[in-house]
């Protein structure tokens, strides 16, 4: 089956929804609001769950527990804007667990370019890294366990670095600051 789109026609919704076990998706009108849970081709393995709202209000929410068994996962943090890069730090607490960390370059344009794959040191030289070239950095740590489904847990990971500023003024040449306010964003007039 295709991977659906972001906005799909009903039936194709009320398709999906069958192949993950929700078939009574189908009895809902188009005014009612609903919550659902399920998993495609478990085949019985996940007990999907549904709610729908009495009303024809779409805000409401569910309480409900899953028990999962996942043997994969993963973490990420983006980090920058650096004028140069030092080095990363990180602590975890794993058994046998399989896990790796990768580490991204964000260029300006925002494209993510893999730098360092696989690491598993927890010291990391990045000082090899251009801030220039990648002020950002995305920090991607992938952690598999298909025999007892227990990720690591990671203690801290710290990156240090130059911090670019994101503002700067320069007093002498400025001699009138008014700031505007917006709707969602701060502006300013500067002379």
């Amino acid at each position: 089956m295709a991977k659906p789109a972001r906005y799909c026609s009903r039936e194709a919704l009320l398709e999906l929804a069958a192949s993950m076990g929700i078939a009574q998706l189908a009895t809902l009108n188009n005014a009612q609001g609903f919550i659902a849970f399920g998993q495609k081709g478990s085949n019985g393995a996940f007990s999907p769950y549904w709610t729908n709202s009495t009303t024809s209000a779409l805000n409401f929410e569910v309480n409900a527990n899953f028990l999962v068994a996942a043997e994969t996962g993963y973490m990420e943090a983006t980090v920058g804007p650096a004028l140069s890069w030092a080095s990363l730090e990180w602590q975890y607490s794993a058994n046998a667990d399989a896990h790796y960390l990768d580490i991204y370059g964000i260029d300006n344009a925002g494209n993510k370019t893999l730098l360092m794959g696989q690491q598993t040191a927890s010291n990391i030289d990045l000082s090899s890294i251009a801030a220039s070239n990648y002020p950002y950095l995305q920090l991607h740590w992938a952690m598999r366990d298909t025999v007892n489904f227990t990720p690591p847990q990671l203690d801290y990971w710290r990156v240090w670095f130059d911090r670019r500023a994101e503002l700067a003024l320069d007093d002498s040449i400025i001699t009138y600051f008014m700031p505007i306010r917006l709707r969602q964003a701060i502006g300013c007039n500067c002379k």
